[in-house]
C-alpha cells in the first residue's frame, strides 16, 4: 500500500530522518516504536505532507506521492491523526468532526459515515452540541479519530494516540483501533507503549536517531531480548 525508500527529512540544518525505508501492505496494521527524538512523529509529518523531504521517496498505491500537497494525500486516503489531538476547542463536537470531511471528494455518504462515529464513539454523539474544549483527554482522542474518520481514509496513521491517558482509556482506545482495522482500515501506529503496540500490530520498525534499525513481525519483536531490555522494561 505504501512504500518508502531512503527519506531523509530535517529542519533547517538539522537531519532528523537518514534514510529511512519501510512498507505497510493493505489491511495490516504496522507499528514504529522508538524513544523520545527517534523521529517518529518526523516521519509522519512527512509522510502526510506536512514536512518535505530533502531525498528520498513515498509511493501510495504505487503513485509517487512525495511532492504533491497535504490535500491531495488526503483525497488520496491517507490521513494522519496527529500527536496532541489538535481539534479544535472554539468549535462544538459536531463542528470537528465536520472538518474531517472538507476534503472529501465524495459528499453523499457524509451522513451515513457520521453515524458510524457515532455508533464507535457514543460519547460524541451525546455531546455533540457542546464546545469541544469541555471534553476530557479521553473523548478528545476520540473525537480527533472520529474525524480522521471522516477523511475516508484507506491507511490511518496515528501518532501517540494513547499520550496523557489514564491506564482504562488506554485500553479502550486501542480496542478502539482493532475495531477500525475489522472494518478494514489499514493502520500505521506510532505508540510509546511499546508493549501494547506490538501485542496489537502484524509488524513492527524500531526507530533510533533517525535510523530504523530493526523490523520484524511484531510478535517476534516481543520475544527479542534486546528489544524488551530497551523499551518494554526487560519483561
Amino acid at each position: 500500500m505504501i512504500r518508502i525508500l531512503h527519506l531523509e527529512t530535517g529542519y533547517g540544518k538539522i537531519r532528523v530522518l537518514r534514510g529511512v525505508s519501510l512498507e505497510i501492505e493493505k489491511g495490516e496494521i504496522v507499528t514504529l516504536i522508538g524513544a523520545n527524538g527517534a523521529g517518529k512523529s518526523t516521519l509522519m509529518k512527512t509522510i502526510c505532507g506536512i514536512l518535505s523531504p530533502s531525498a528520498g521517496t513515498i509511493e501510495f498505491e504505487g503513485v509517487r506521492i512525495d511532492r504533491q500537497s497535504p490535500r491531495f494525500r488526503v483525497r488520496q486516503g491517507l490521513v494522519l491523526v496527529p500527536e496532541g489531538r489538535c481539534i479544535l476547542k472554539r468549535m462544538t463536537v459536531y463542528e470537528n468532526l465536520l472538518m474531517g470531511a472538507y476534503a472529501r471528494p465524495d459528499q453523499t455518504a457524509l451522513k451515513e459515515d457520521l453515524e458510524k462515529v457515532y455508533r464507535l464513539f457514543p460519547v460524541l454523539a451525546q455531546r455533540k452540541t457542546l464546545s469541544a474544549n469541555v471534553l476530557s483527554g479521553g473523548e478528545q482522542q476520540m473525537l480527533a479519530i472520529g474525524r480522521a474518520l471522516l477523511s475516508q481514509p484507506r491507511l490511518l496513521m496515528l501518532d501517540e494516540p494513547s499520550l496523557g491517558l489514564s491506564p482504562l482509556l488506554v485500553r479502550e482506545i486501542f480496542s478502539i483501533i482493532s475495531d477500525m482495522h475489522q472494518l478494514g482500515i489499514t493502520i500505521f501506529l506510532v505508540e510509546q507503549n511499546a508493549k501494547k503496540a506490538l501485542q496489537l500490530a502484524d509488524r513492527g520498525y524500531v526507530m533510533e536517531t533517525g535510523v530504523i534499525v530493526m523490523s520484524d513481525r511484531a510478535q517476534n519483536l516481543l520475544r527479542s531480548k534486546e528489544l524488551r531490555e530497551a523499551y518494554l522494561g526487560g519483561e
